[in-house]
């Protein structure tokens, strides 16, 4: 009795690991990169394009997580949009004189609005509407900081970012202290940045070959040896 209740501990744990809902892209702590709010102005927007393969998956994402640096509370900016769109663009356009210029945002789907606060160094999002992505095009993820307070947060409330390629505009963000952006219409870009914010995304996961040709041995009363098949060969 006590083999066959091991065991199932032992195979849950073994299948929970490999179906576990989440991607988490990007481990870097840059920061003042803006995104996807900029705490120290009262007003922001961003659009990041996040590559399809950093990614690696597909499906319907439920929510999402931003990491953010021990300072930040958002008590100033803690009211958000959050947009998202599928795009086969690598890096953000650029007019013909050179500057860069935001994907249209009729294009993007609100898929966010509400307030969001910080728990342990973690912004938390919950999706009011899923995003079904497809996994083969690149993802935008828009923040909108819509909170009106006449105030703003202090100039070391951020959130950590990682870099793509070093080349390639991957995000636009704009700021400023005394005009509201609207997010159907936001104005031209105050800087393209290489690096996105670091992120989860809830409610997709990698694609792992299901394990095979499982095998328990020695079980004892504490412990056994498991061993298995990736399932395909590399």
């Amino acid at each position: 009795m006590t083999k066959n209740y091991l065991f199932s501990i032992i195979t849950i744990f073994l299948f929970s690991t490999f179906s576990f809902s989440q991607v988490s892209v990007g481990s870097e702590e840059w920061t003042n990169q803006s995104q996807p709010v900029e705490p120290w102005y009262e007003y922001s927007y961003s659009q990041t394009i996040y590559n399809a393969n950093l990614i690696n998956a597909s499906g319907q994402i439920t929510g999402l997580k931003y990491f953010a640096t021990p300072t930040t509370d958002l008590e100033n900016t803690g009211t958000w949009d959050i947009y998202m769109a599928h795009t086969d663009l690598n890096e953000h356009p650029q007019n013909e004189d050179g500057a860069y210029s935001y994907i249209d945002p009729s294009e993007l789907t609100l898929v966010f609005s509400g307030s969001v606060e910080v728990v342990d160094q973690i912004v938390t999002i919950t999706l009011d509407t899923p995003f079904d992505y497809n996994g083969t095009q690149n993802l935008i993820v828009a923040g909108h900081d819509t909170m009106d307070t006449g105030s703003y947060d202090g100039s070391g409330d951020d959130f950590y970012a990682s870099l793509y390629d070093g080349t390639s505009r991957i995000a636009l963000v704009s700021y400023n202290d005394s005009t509201p952006i609207d997010g159907l219409a936001p104005p031209t870009p105050y800087d393209a940045l290489l690096r996105y914010a670091n992120i989860v995304f809830e409610g997709i996961s990698q694609q792992c070959p299901n394990p095979t040709d499982i095998s328990v041995s020695n079980i004892l009363g504490t412990s056994a040896d498991l061993t298995w098949s990736s399932g395909e060969n590399v």
